[in-house]
C-alpha cells in the first residue's frame, strides 16, 4: 500500500506539477533521509522513458560545483530537490534550493518538496489533483476584488477585515513548484481586524527568534481569540489556549497582531502537524505576529498560524 502510494505520488509530479516533456532529464538533488522519495521519482521516470541524473548530497559540500551544475542545466531539464529537514537546515548550500523560485542560474522547471512534513501525509497531499488544486486557488483569488471580508465558522469565528493584494505559494512548475500545494495567502490591513477567531483545528509551533518555545498543535477544545483593532485581546479555551496566552504575555506586542489570512489548496487530514494542516484544502488559517513575507510592515520575532475547518468566506462592506 504505502509503495503503490509512493509511485503514486512520484509520477502525479512528474506528470502533473512538474511536467516532463520530450528530451528532458530529470535532476534529482537529496541526501539519506529523503533517498526513499528520490528513488520513487527515478522510478516515475525511467517509466516514462526519462534520463535521470540523481546527485546525493549527503558527503557532498562542494557549493561552487553545484552551481555551475545548476547553471549550465538546459531549458528542457526538470530538477526536484528532496531533502530531510536535518540535513538541509545545515546544508551550507541551502541557498542553491530556495523554497519559492528556482535555483539561482537553473534555466529549467524545478521543484522544491517541502522537507518538515512527515512522510504518509506528503505522500498523500503529492497524489492530489492538479485541476482540482487550481479551481479551489482560483476561486480564493477571487476575493482579492472585495477589499473588505467577513470570515465565519460554525465554531464560532466571526471576523471582519481589510486585505491586501492576495498572492498563491506556487504549486505549478512555471517555472517553479513548492510541493505539497500549500495556500492562496493576504496580509491584513493593520488594525483592521475585529471580532473573534475559533481555532477548532491547529496552533502552530510557537518558535521565538528561531527557538522553539512550544509545539503546541492539535487543539485540546477550541481556542477562541478576541481581536481589537488587529490585536489579540484575550485568549480563552483549555490547555492549548493557557499556553497561548502565557506566551504572547512574555513577548512583544507586535507577536499579537493578526497579519495574515490563508486559505488552504491540498487534500488530506488534520494531523496536528501545522505544515500539512495549514495547507490542507476546507480550511483556513490566521497569521500573527511578522507580516513581513506577507508584504505588511509589522516586524515581530514569531510568525504563528491558527488554523480552523470550514471557514466561510465573504465579502464585508463596513458601515
Amino acid at each position: 500500500m504505502k509503495e503503490a502510494l509512493l509511485q503514486r505520488a512520484a509520477r502525479n509530479v512528474l506528470t502533473s506539477f512538474v511536467p516532463i516533456e520530450e528530451g528532458s532529464r530529470l535532476r534529482i538533488f537529496y541526501d539519506d533521509g529523503r533517498s526513499w522519495l528520490a528513488s520513487a521519482f527515478r522510478q516515475a521516470a525511467e517509466d516514462l522513458s526519462v534520463p535521470v541524473i540523481p546527485t546525493d548530497l549527503t558527503q557532498q559540500v562542494d557549493v561552487e560545483g553545484l552551481r555551475s551544475v545548476l547553471t549550465c542545466a538546459e531549458p528542457v531539464d526538470v530538477m526536484i530537490s528532496a531533502f530531510s529537514w536535518a540535513f538541509l537546515s545545515g546544508f551550507p548550500g541551502r541557498s542553491l534550493f530556495p523554497p519559492f523560485v528556482s535555483p539561482p542560474g537553473f534555466s529549467g522547471r524545478s521543484a522544491h518538496i517541502r522537507p518538515r512534513i512527515p512522510e504518509e501525509p506528503l505522500l498523500r497531499m503529492l497524489c492530489d489533483d492538479l485541476h482540482s488544486i487550481r479551481r479551489r486557488a482560483v476561486s480564493v483569488m477571487d476575493l482579492s476584488r472585495h477589499g473588505w471580508l467577513r470570515v465565519l465558522s460554525s465554531a464560532g469565528t466571526d471576523l471582519i477585515f481589510s486585505t491586501g493584494e492576495f498572492h498563491q505559494i506556487p504549486f505549478e512548475a512555471n517555472p517553479h513548484a513548492f510541493l505539497p500545494a500549500a495556500e492562496v495567502y493576504t496580509s491584513l490591513s493593520p488594525g483592521s481586524a475585529q471580532g473573534k477567531v475559533v481555532v477548532d483545528l491547529t496552533v502552530g509551533e510557537f518558535v521565538y527568534e528561531g527557538d522553539l518555545w512550544d509545539p503546541l498543535g492539535a487543539v485540546d477544545c477550541p481556542v477562541q481569540l478576541t481581536v481589537r483593532n488587529g490585536r489579540i485581546i484575550g485568549v480563552d479555551g483549555g490547555d492549548i489556549a493557557r499556553r497561548l496566552a502565557k506566551l504572547l504575555d512574555d513577548c512583544p506586542p507586535s507577536c499579537a497582531e493578526v497579519v495574515e489570512l490563508g486559505v488552504g489548496l491540498s487534500a488530506g487530514e488534520q494531523t496536528g502537524h501545522i505544515g500539512v494542516d495549514e495547507c490542507l484544502a476546507g480550511t483556513c488559517h490566521f497569521g500573527i505576529g511578522d507580516a513581513v513575507f506577507y508584504g505588511g510592515d509589522n516586524r515581530a520575532p514569531i510568525h504563528l498560524d491558527v488554523v480552523m475547518d470550514a471557514p466561510r468566506i465573504e465579502p464585508f462592506h463596513p458601515g
